[in-house]
């Protein structure tokens, strides 16, 4: 057995998917580059704090470092925490010494070196950036320190920028109402979403090409729906998965990854291929009546029994995955697919969301980003993804529903998704029943859509009327 590397073997450059973090072959999925060039305007501007969150396995860490290799080394200076399980002086002694200063036992005799450090690279015209990976660690006396560190200001601006990046818990942490100060400070925030079945074809060819496979080593059509069944999307799995086809490309001495391939790799690490339903928070919209538990395909009915005829039962969340949509073409003619879920799936394939339509969204809104449709006498709600809070197109056309519902002011609508933003999502999000987590996710914004749409008619038919 060759000892080489797989990538050696293979006639490649470079392995083309490591899994430690590679920043020198940066795949930009929808709305990543505006997200980054935003990141780096908040910087250059010194604007404050900033947070990326995102799930394990989401490139967090790679992001970063691509963010960072784009500075000029001569404008910024930073220092980058790893060790977010120290406490409040503790990480005030790793932020000096990363920043080369001698820092000693004293809170405040540090807090004064650092601020006198920053001052002098100021009147410079450089920046100090500080760094925070696996932000979700730190402690309620760290993140207070973190507030601190924030009041080190000009007149004119702020003179150390911070950038926490952590897991999803990390925003629900800094929700909490002890720490809304420093959570009022974050200018930006952008929440790192899987990669969707089109992104991930992508990126798989990117990364190949990146290596310098020039079209030698392929993929099966089958073996990128499994890949994604088995991934969801996450790069670090995708990574682990297709380090193992690599690997089984040597051993069969062939160039094409077969979904064989993929299955095998999938059963040595134990992910699980197929599609998945999975139970959302109870969904109610506007006045909307009581949804039948009788709306869920996809689980055991057994477990989806209502036991208070007032109780609205929770909605399934899945994708559209092909099997299904081949049920819903085998039905009545009166049954078929509308014009509108074949437009939303020949945009975003199975990386549309479906969602149980509540009663209260009846007839058609004109929307191309949802889609309203009837399968076996049951309501259906189908939204396509959406971008993150970096992508600012996004964020002002849901800023502009906000307002068109009364709960944001004109001046509101600028792209920025700031605290002001936040407040006005989860307050939407309160009053329709979904999820408080102030995030402009697929349903949230799809369900903006609507209900302005729906606000709008009955607007104009109360004019005509009168």
């Amino acid at each position: 057995m060759s000892t080489m590397a797989p990538d050696q073997v293979l006639g490649l450059e470079r392995h083309p998917f490591p899994v430690t973090p590679d920043a020198n072959s940066y795949f930009l999925p929808r709305g990543r580059e505006a997200a980054l060039a935003e990141l780096a305007h908040c910087i250059e501007a010194r604007r404050g704090i900033l947070l990326v969150t995102g799930e394990i396995g989401l490139g967090k860490t790679t992001l970063l470092r691509r963010l960072l290799a784009d500075f000029d080394p001569d404008t910024l200076e930073y220092a980058l925490i790893f060790n977010t399980f120290l406490r409040g002086g503790e990480l005030l002694q790793a932020i000096c010494s990363d920043f080369g200063l001698d820092a000693g036992d004293s809170v405040s005799d540090n807090l004064e070196r650092l601020n006198h450090f920053l001052i002098d690279r100021a009147e410079a015209g450089r920046t100090c950036l500080l760094v925070l990976d696996d932000a979700q660690n730190l402690d309620a006396e760290s993140l207070e320190m973190i507030r601190l560190l924030s009041n080190l200001e000009t007149d004119q601006h702020k003179l150390l920028q911070i950038l926490l990046c952590g897991q999803p818990e990390l925003d629900d942490r800094l929700s909490a109402p002890n720490l809304r100060q420093l959570s009022s400070r974050i200018v930006y925030r952008l929440d790192l979403e899987p990669l969707s079945r089109a992104e991930l074809s992508d990126y798989v060819r990117f990364r190949l090409d990146a290596a310098g496979s020039a079209g030698r080593i392929g993929i099966s059509a089958s073996a990128l729906r499994c890949l994604w069944q088995c991934s969801k999307g996450n790069p670090r799995r995708i990574h682990l998965l297709l380090d193992r086809c690599l690997y089984a490309l040597i051993g069969a001495a062939q160039q094409h990854i077969s979904v064989a391939m993929v299955r095998q790799a999938a059963g040595e690490l134990e992910m699980v291929s197929g599609h998945h339903a999975w139970r959302a928070p109870a969904l109610s919209f506007a006045a909307a009546a009581v949804l039948s538990s009788a709306l869920v395909f996809g689980l055991d009915p057994q477990r989806e029994t209502a036991s208070q005829t007032d109780t609205v039962p929770a909605p399934v969340v899945k994708p559209l995955d092909s099997e299904w949509l081949a049920g819903l073409e085998e039905t009545s003619a009166t049954d078929t697919t509308p014009p509108c879920l074949d437009e939303l799936l020949e945009r975003h394939g199975e990386a549309v969301g479906l969602y149980p339509q509540p009663p209260a969204l009846d007839g058609d809104d004109g929307s191309e980003h949802l889609c309203r449709f009837e399968k076996a006498d049951r309501h259906w709600l189908a939204v396509e993804p959406v971008p993150g809070v970096g992508d600012r197109g996004h964020v002002r056309e849901v800023q502009r529903l906000l307002f068109e519902l009364g709960l944001l002011d004109a001046d509101g609508v600028d792209g920025w998704f700031g605290p002001i933003t936040r407040s006005a999502v989860e307050a939407f999000q309160q009053q329709s029943g979904l999820p408080t987590h102030g995030r402009p996710d697929a349903l949230t914004s799809g369900l903006l859509q609507a209900l302005a749409r729906h606000e709008a008619r009955k607007s104009d038919e109360t004019h005509s009327g009168g």
